[in-house]
């Protein structure tokens, strides 16, 4: 069998996973392999068959999973399509994003994550085919929800020097500056609540997943103007 690779028309084509609040939108994108949106379709699957709590999401999930491996089997060797996330491939960082969105008054906000009660600012994993930037406007919609503009990066973090306990998770986080372009602060389906914070003064009970030495290294670059961190 002869495999080719398909141009996906980025025109037309709007995909959502409402119940697990994920979305992708290929007039983002420039071009889209038919591959890749195969991959696509079975990493929201995989995603949703790991946190969704539904019963009815989860068979969902499981016949759009059962889906792509189908349509997988057709465009590559049918070994490949069964192991896409189970292949052995040169192990990488975990990519992530941050963002301190200001106001007028130079506070950030911050939201409570329902996942532990405490704090953080909007921030997650970047999905499969998503810049860091598409992954931080998202983040920034799902759980503060708000339609924010961004303005620069501010700094890069190899996450576990920065964590004050043990890892086995090696991950690369980008932090971005951002103003709110529309919409008022209101939590999202995995945080409990929103709160504009003086960082200088004091900052909130932290989540693991922002440190208080990142937060202040990511806001001195961003008081600095034009200083971007990174290690």
């Amino acid at each position: 069998m002869i495999y080719q690779t398909h141009s996906f028309i980025n025109a037309s084509f709007f995909l959502s996973a409402t119940s697990h609040g994920l979305e992708y939108n290929v007039k983002e994108r420039k071009t889209m392999t038919l591959e890749q949106f195969v991959i696509k379709v079975l990493g929201i699957a995989k995603i949703g068959k790991k946190f969704s709590k539904d019963p009815y999401a989860l068979e969902n999930y499981e016949e759009l999973h059962d889906l792509g491996q189908q349509m997988a089997s057709t465009l590559m060797p049918p070994q490949e399509a069964c192991t896409l996330f189970e292949r052995d491939v040169y192990p990488t960082p975990n990519l992530s994003v941050r963002v301190l969105i200001t106001d007028e008054l130079n506070q950030v906000l911050f939201v409570r994550e329902k996942q532990d009660g405490y704090w953080s600012v909007p921030g997650g994993w970047v999905d499969l085919f998503q810049s860091v930037e598409q992954a931080a406007k998202a983040e920034a919609l799902q759980e503060a929800g708000v339609m924010i503009r961004i303005h620069r990066v501010l700094s890069l973090f190899q996450r576990e020097r920065h964590k004050d306990y043990p890892t086995l998770l090696s991950e690369t986080c980008v932090y971005f500056h951002a103003s709110i372009e529309s919409g008022d602060p209101h939590p999202g389906f995995e945080t409990l609540e929103t709160q504009w914070v003086n960082i200088e003064e004091a900052l909130p009970q932290l989540s693991r997943k922002n440190s208080k030495e990142e937060l202040m290294i990511a806001w001195s670059c961003l008081k600095q103007g034009d200083q971007v961190y990174f290690e």
